[in-house]
């Protein structure tokens, strides 16, 4: 078996990565000391080097709020609930309901186990039928 340690550093001084946004340029990402605090410094300059800077752009930027991800969820045209008595495509279609209702999950399996019996009957008689 394996052992994990979490370290979680939060102390003045560690690293965290942090996003800030540049007037001048947009949003960069740097890797910057906590504070006391141990949150991010609230205003870094920017590093961006081109546009005639040598040694960086170093206009004040302030701490932003990072996106959790640029994934997105689809958007709904419409959604419409069906109904609670829907018949299942087929013998086997896993039904939890009753699970949901307080079944035992023992008498649960075992139910199931009835549902795939009758139906590796089923496959055996319609087997015979085709020899």
């Amino acid at each position: 078996m394996t052992a994990w340690k979490l370290t979680v550093r939060t102390s003045p001084g560690s690293l965290i990565a942090a996003e800030y946004e540049c007037p001048v340029h947009g949003r960069f990402a740097l890797n910057v000391e906590r504070g006391a605090d141990g949150d991010p410094p609230s205003e870094v300059g920017c590093p961006a080097i081109g546009w005639g800077y040598s040694e960086g752009c170093m206009e004040p930027s302030p701490h932003v709020i990072s996106a959790p991800g640029i994934a997105r969820a689809k958007k709904v045209t419409a959604a419409v609930r069906g109904s609670d008595n829907v018949k299942p495509e087929f013998s086997t279609w896993t039904d939890t309901t009753n699970l949901a209702e307080g079944q035992d999950l023992a008498d649960w399996k075992e139910d199931r186990a009835k549902v795939w019996e009758r139906e590796n009957e089923r496959q055996a008689m319609e087997l015979a039928r085709e020899l």
